[in-house]
């Protein structure tokens, strides 16, 4: 279920990866939302 959300935003991640400075700010927030998911595994 985690590994699913996981792919599900990274794919969004990919296709909204223009440079704006909200979507910067959004992706910085989840890849730190990413360690934090790997750190409980």
């Amino acid at each position: 279920m985690v590994l699913n959300f996981i792919d599900v935003v990274k794919k969004d991640l990919v296709t909204n990866a223009e440079p704006m400075s909200d979507s910067e700010y959004d992706r910085r927030y989840l890849l730190d939302l990413y360690a934090d998911i790997a750190a409980i595994k």
